[in-house]
């Protein structure tokens, strides 16, 4: 998205994002960059973007890049478009985000949620 704020806080986020129908993650891996290409091309479950948006019942709309791209399609948690130049095509043809906001919510609760692995994670910290 696009604002002049600066900084948002969660809720503060939340409430703008409640206002939208979709939100847009388009990735394009670029291999002149060391961390910018496979990095990129194998996007797995860590894109903080996506996560945001599910966690506020956003719909996705993405490129086929990665793990998410085959979550969001099997899930019906958005649309996976070949380049941004589809996003006018299936703006025009799609439901509303009410389709798809409730599969948004159950995705991030059962996969994402820090919740699910917070403790898990601590314990191997102070293993190590």
């Amino acid at each position: 998205f696009f604002t002049n704020l600066t900084k948002l806080n969660y809720e503060e986020m939340h409430d703008l994002l409640s206002k939208a129908q979709f939100g847009l993650a388009f990735y394009n891996p670029d291999y002149s960059n060391r961390f910018l290409g496979n990095n990129i091309k194998y996007l797995g479950r860590s894109s903080g973007k996506i996560a945001t948006y599910l966690r506020s019942g956003l719909p996705v709309i993405t490129s086929k890049i990665g793990l998410m791209a085959n979550d969001i399609e099997t899930y019906q948690l958005g649309k996976v478009l070949g380049s941004p130049a589809e996003i006018g095509g299936f703006l025009l043809e799609a439901s509303s985000k009410k389709a798809y906001q409730h599969q948004c919510l159950e995705y991030f609760n059962t996969h994402l949620n820090f919740e699910l692995y917070g403790e898990k994670l601590l314990r191997r910290f102070e293993e190590d």
